[in-house]
């Protein structure tokens, strides 16, 4: 049942259990998965002439930005080209909330 209710606080969760774990991969794709789940909002926003919510995205931001800041930090070799990509598309994001 839970995994057809994915959504962005439990990839963000996911995310964040996954860097307590050590799971690199996990922690990465998920947050790409979140990521990608708020540039979609963001472009379904655009679409319909909406805004985001200021303090949403203030949240998200913040949010975002913390768990970017982990990446570098993952020193699997075969991981950092990953992360990096990862990064640049959160950066993309952050640039339009």
């Amino acid at each position: 049942l839970l995994a057809s209710h994915w959504n962005l606080d439990l990839y963000l969760l996911r995310a964040g259990a996954a860097l307590l774990a050590e799971d690199s991969f996990s922690f990465m794709e998920s947050l790409a998965t979140a990521n990608r789940q708020v540039k979609a909002r963001l472009e379904a926003l655009e679409a319909e002439g909406g805004e985001f919510p200021a303090d949403e995205g203030r949240s998200l931001q913040q949010r975002l930005s913390g768990m970017k800041a982990q990446l570098p930090l993952i020193s699997e070799e075969e991981a950092k080209s990953r992360a990096a990509e990862i990064a640049i598309e959160i950066d993309e994001v952050l640039a339009q909330l």
